[in-house]
């Protein structure tokens, strides 16, 4: 079983940066304002706050300054029954914290201050409730505000409960730089959470910032089970570096005793960006019945994550992985960005989302690409891949209904480059002695789909596979222009076991897959069971192109079935399908079975070049096959083709009679002739028919290899023209008389004494 591993690297130091950010931090002390009747008293490193104004549950508090130095302490000496207390900083001077808040009983605490806070390397909490953390002007009450502002009238006071933060446009930011680490044994062997902590409250509690810009620069807040919300009018940041990762973590208790959900993680940036570097958010759940929790990151312009790791996950029976959704108004950029929404135990996965609001641009992009064995998730390599996205699930013996979540993709030009994308069901039993460890693992695989202007993907693996008794997942493509599969892309619903593999849809202008693979396959090993009364089929690959599909570079399309499996239908429509010269295996489209019934092949297009049905298939050749093994099982290939040769067109044929007495003075006199030969030559087989079209193979002229695209009047091949088909539109005559198809309309460019020549006149 994957295990998922994350270090978390020591030391990063107070930056004095923020220190002497601006002139107006207030580093000295905690002072009373005098509006609320709030008391501060100083006793050796703490200060001791009391009286305020209370209503009801709701304690009210006015500091003029409200700074904690490193190793002193404010302490809210509050009434045990307080849920809330309610505090506003008044004198235009930035908190900062570097020391501790302590408050008593149960309260939920409330810090405002428009002026800014920094949250310091040594900063903690130690409070029963949630904390809030704000530059808004004031707390919004439903009849008024409890304004940090607005000080010529009477502080509004009120039982009832908050309703927002005055938060303008042009607020403060906060800065938490906090590295803090906990001492208490409850926190170092009750939480699956390591030191440091930075801002932690209790289990079920919630840390809300909410700021113009907020800033984690390698600070860390914890709040098990609870909420981490950052809600900013401006940019969030969290940024760590090689010493410290940032950690935002809102993960469940790990007890025996005691058991909770994973908490929530929201970051919010309505008016600007989200950045997130070196950086760990985790909301995950190591209980036994209960879920991740889900994780929110929402920016209107663009969204960056670099070299960071996004965990839901869980390890539950009952319970799921959490959600992770990312959107963005611009564009969205993940690049060495792990993100992981699994479930280890036997219940259901978490589902991905990721859209680019407004059509923008996404991209996933992994610059250090390790080769992943996708159907072997204990593989070593896969607890360190970086580059991916797993919403994958570890199924139990009898939970038929579990399944991988879902990945879903929504944006304008998508890019996906070195990435892997896997929703899959592994294996269950970690049993070495049991022979057919995939059968006690049930559960579907879920689904992947990507929807976009356009959608290129190189050099990586969308997976929706079982590795147990289940069905593999379903992949969607679509895209209004076009899709580009190359280098090694891998598109593959596969299973291994009782279990049908899933459906590839693909929808675009045109497809090309170069030097890549698309497979709905049904490939169980040897194993000591048979298939009995099952009828297990491989999947179904559906291509509706409005245009080309184009195969080169040993591409395959293939829906294979081994065992008793039968093999799949693939159903292919476009105006165009073009096969370029075989480099080794071919670019093959196969439905083919070993002990069950060959599948169904229909293909629906104008024209076919460089591709046709070959039973076998044979090597160094582009093959069409849906056979099978046994006598009597091969499967259906249907293939319907335009009857117009689109190379050669259509000839109107002429309504006059040919007078055959001026076509025998046309003809040319035994000294005036020489032997015309016309010669072409491949290098797979013989040249087709006459009336047939030459196919995109490589061609002899003079002795020399050249490909149909090149520039036949020079037998060169220019990069211009690489790998494309490009008709004849002209014709040049050269110096010596030779006449040269040109692939450039040429008006006018044959001379009348050519036709002469032709006509054996000098």
């Amino acid at each position: 079983m994957r295990k998922v591993i994350s270090s978390l690297l020591q030391g990063c130091l107070w930056t004095l940066g923020y220190l002497c950010a601006a002139s107006d931090v207030s580093l000295a002390q905690v002072t009373s304002d005098g509006t609320v009747n709030t008391q501060v008293s100083q006793s050796g490193n703490e200060a001791r706050i009391t009286g305020g104004e209370t209503r009801e549950n709701n304690l009210f508090h006015s500091f003029q300054d409200f700074s904690v130095e490193t190793g002193n302490q404010a302490f809210f000496d509050n009434a045990q029954n307080i849920e809330n207390i309610f505090s506003r900083v008044t004198g235009g001077n930035i908190s900062q914290i570097d020391g501790l808040i302590q408050a008593n009983g149960s309260a939920s605490l409330y810090l405002v201050n428009p002026a800014g806070i920094i949250f310091g390397k040594n900063a903690s909490l130690d409070i029963g409730g949630s904390f809030f953390g704000s530059t808004a002007n004031g707390i919004l009450f439903e009849n008024g505000e409890f304004s940090a502002t607005d000080l010529d009238n009477p502080p509004l006071l009120t039982i009832n409960a908050p309703i927002g933060l005055n938060l303008r446009n042009n607020n403060a930011e906060i800065v938490n730089l906090s590295q803090y680490e906990s001492e208490s044994q409850e926190t170092i062997f009750d939480f699956n959470i390591p030191n440091p902590v930075g801002l932690m409250v209790k289990e079920g509690k919630s840390i809300t910032l909410n700021a113009g810009n907020i800033s984690f620069d390698g600070g860390l807040a914890t709040a098990p089970g609870g909420r981490i919300n950052l809600e900013a009018t401006g940019n969030i940041e969290i940024i760590g570096d090689e010493q410290v990762s940032s950690l935002i973590r809102a993960n469940s208790l790990n007890t025996f005793s005691l058991e909770g959900n994973g908490g929530a993680i929201n970051l919010i940036a309505t008016g600007g960006n989200i950045t997130i570097s070196d950086a760990n958010l985790s909301s995950g759940s190591n209980s036994g019945n209960d879920s991740g929790g889900n994780i929110m990151i929402n920016a209107p312009e663009f969204t960056n994550l670099t070299n960071s790791f996004i965990d839901s996950s869980t390890n539950s029976s009952t319970g799921g992985g959490g959600d992770v959704i990312i959107n963005a108004g611009s564009s969205i950029r993940l690049e060495d960005t792990r993100i992981d929404a699994a479930n280890f135990g036997d219940g259901r996965s978490g589902d991905v989302t990721i859209t680019a609001l407004n059509q923008g641009s996404i991209e996933l992009i992994g610059t250090e690409v390790e080769q992943l064995d996708i159907f072997n998730d204990s593989d070593d390599v896969l607890d360190a891949a970086e580059a991916v996205i797993f919403v994958d699930a570890f199924g139990g013996e009898g939970a038929e209904s579990q399944t991988g979540g879902e990945l879903t993709i929504e944006g304008g030009s998508i890019k996906i480059d070195n990435y892997n994308l896997i929703s899959q069901v592994n294996e269950f039993s970690n049993d070495e002695f049991d022979p057919n460890p995939n059968l006690n693992t049930q559960g579907n695989a879920g689904d992947i789909f990507i929807t976009g202007d356009s959608i290129a993907i190189n050099n990586s693996s969308l997976v929706t596979g079982t590795l147990g008794n289940g069905n593999a997942g379903n992949i969607e493509l679509n895209a209004t222009n076009d899709i580009t599969l190359s280098n090694g892309t891998s598109l593959n619903t596969r299973t291994i076991s009782f279990g049908d593999a899933g459906i590839i849809q693909i929808e675009a202008n045109s497809l090309t897959l170069d030097n890549s693979s698309i497979e709905a396959s049904n490939l169980p090993p040897e194993l000591d069971f048979a298939l009995g009364e099952l009828e297990i089929f491989a999947g179904s690959i559906n291509f509706d192109l409005a245009e080309n599909l184009i195969l080169q570079n040993d591409s395959t399309i293939s829906a294979i079935a081994n065992g008793d499996a039968n093999g799949g239908n693939i159903d292919i429509g476009a105006t165009f399908i073009v096969a370029f010269p075989a480099e080794n295996i071919g670019n093959d489209i196969i439905a083919s079975a070993t002990g069950g019934q060959g599948g169904l092949i229909n293909i629906e297009a104008e024209s076919i070049f460089g591709i046709q049905e070959n039973d076998p298939p044979l090597p160094f050749s582009n093959d069409i096959n849906a056979n099978s093994d046994v006598d009597g099982l091969d499967g259906t290939i249907s293939i319907t083709a335009s009857n117009v040769n689109i190379i050669q067109g259509v000839v109107e044929l002429a309504s006059s009679v040919i007078n055959t007495n001026e076509l025998a003075d046309l003809s040319c006199s035994p000294d005036n002739t020489k032997d015309s030969t016309l010669t072409i030559k491949n290098n797979i087989r013989n040249p087709p028919g006459i009336t047939q079209p030459f196919n995109s193979e490589i061609v002899y002229i003079n002795g020399k290899i050249v490909p149909i695209q090149a520039n036949i009047e020079d037998n060169s091949i220019t990069e211009q023209y690489n790998n494309k088909i490009i008709p004849a539109q002209g014709v040049v005559v050269k110096e010596n008389g030779q006449i040269a198809l040109v692939a450039y309309p040429t008006p006018d460019t044959v001379p009348p004494n050519v036709y002469e020549s032709i006509n054996c006149q000098k």
